[in-house]
């Protein structure tokens, strides 16, 4: 669900300047970590000088943009932009599983020498304000929920993998995550919707139930239970919701984990087919062949 619709990507401009900024689009990755917190963690009020995709895998607080306060769930993007003040105020006992990234959204000259980190000057901020995303019905709001966390989540490894490689090759592949990673986000953004019901609600809560229970073996009348429906009532408010059957969805979330496995895990593939409740390594093979277009050991060595 969006949480809000502050846009990130500021100020409007032309469609005309957008098109220009998307054909010279070529983002600089300026840091990323993926980080356990410790206990007490919270992030005094700051200002930055790069764009801050701040993810929440696990925990929960409030995270304040811009004086507003936001709640802090498992599977929330906070996207920052230059010079907008934040801070994040844990829950007493909550500890936070972040994936952050920090970068350009346009490469310009000096972008490998500048502190990300520090408050950016006012000179600066008109001087990069042409290289920045416009807002309007073609922005991405500050806060996304993210509808499949495994998605995002596969997405950052795959950055945050090559990013401590330094060689050209592993350099081109972290410019191509992130601009892969910001089209992921636009169409996740052209598909939520704002005004949420109470069956939107009920549907959202079986897409948070898929993700936490994700299996081979989890089937439609357990997942419309969740949403107090009955099986067909339920297929169709997810269908339209989310635009792919629960099913689908649940296939998904669980090809997207096993690419993670596959690329992060040194498990045998059949361990891994076992971990997600295939029932065989067979059948794991051909539904994972079917929607990457590749048999799970020929993705491991990519």
């Amino acid at each position: 669900m969006v949480q809000s619709s502050t846009p990130l990507f500021a100020p409007k401009t032309s469609g005309d300047h957008a098109d220009r900024f998307l054909a010279g689009l070529s983002p600089y990755v300026r840091s990323t970590h993926d980080f356990p917190t410790e206990a007490g963690f919270d992030l005094r009020p700051r200002v930055v000088s790069d764009h801050a995709f701040l993810y929440f895998k696990d925990g929960e607080g409030t995270f304040t943009v811009a004086g507003v306060d936001h709640p802090i769930l498992p599977g929330t993007l906070f996207l920052i932009r230059p010079g907008v003040e934040h801070a994040v105020s844990p829950r007493s006992g909550s500890l936070y599983y972040m994936l952050n990234m920090h970068l350009d959204v346009v490469q310009r000259p000096g972008s490998d020498l500048l502190d990300g980190y520090q408050r950016p000057s006012a000179a600066y901020l008109r001087r990069i304000a042409p290289d920045i995303l416009p807002d309007g019905p073609t922005g991405l709001p500050s806060v996304i929920r993210m509808p499949n966390p495994a998605s995002y989540e596969h997405l950052f490894f795959r950055i945050h993998h090559h990013f401590a490689m330094r060689d050209p090759a592993s350099r081109l592949r972290v410019k191509a995550g992130a601009i892969d990673l910001i089209a992921f986000l636009f169409a996740v953004g052209s598909r939520l919707d704002r005004r949420l019901g109470p069956t939107a609600e009920a549907v959202e809560a079986a897409a948070r139930f898929i993700q936490e229970h994700a299996s081979g073996r989890l089937g439609l009348a357990e997942i419309a239970r969740q949403a107090a429906m009955s099986r067909s009532h339920f297929a169709r408010s997810f269908k339209h919701h989310y635009q792919v059957s629960p099913m689908a969805y649940l296939r998904q979330v669980l090809i997207e984990r096993a690419k993670m496995e596959l690329m992060y895990d040194h498990r045998t593939i059949k361990h891994i087919a076992e971990s997600l409740g295939y029932s065989t390594v067979h059948h794991f093979t051909r539904v994972f062949a079917e929607a990457v277009g590749m048999p799970p050991g020929a993705y491991r060595e990519l």
